[in-house]
């Protein structure tokens, strides 16, 4: 007999979290601050806001680095910096 014990690490989210799962942007901004709508959107795939960072740090010049995080806990994903 086997006793599965779980720790408070191990939880493993339900289907409707996964289905719910959305990213966004956080901008550093030098000197000022960018109204973008790519800022103010959710994305449904890491992917879809790699794309829309790429847009942003593109369109403005003075967005010096972007962090994407997962919009239901603001958990960090991954930093996207000016190449």
């Amino acid at each position: 007999m086997t006793h599965d014990t779980v720790f408070p690490g191990d939880i493993i989210p339900r289907a409707e979290e996964l289905l719910s799962l959305m990213f966004r942007l956080v901008s550093t901004v030098r000197g000022g601050s960018v109204n973008s709508a790519e800022i103010a959107s959710q994305y449904t795939t890491v992917e879809e806001a790699r794309d829309a960072a790429k847009r942003l740090m593109h369109e403005h010049q003075r967005v010096v680095r972007v962090m994407i995080v997962e919009a239901p806990a603001s958990r960090f994903v991954e930093w996207m910096d000016r190449s």
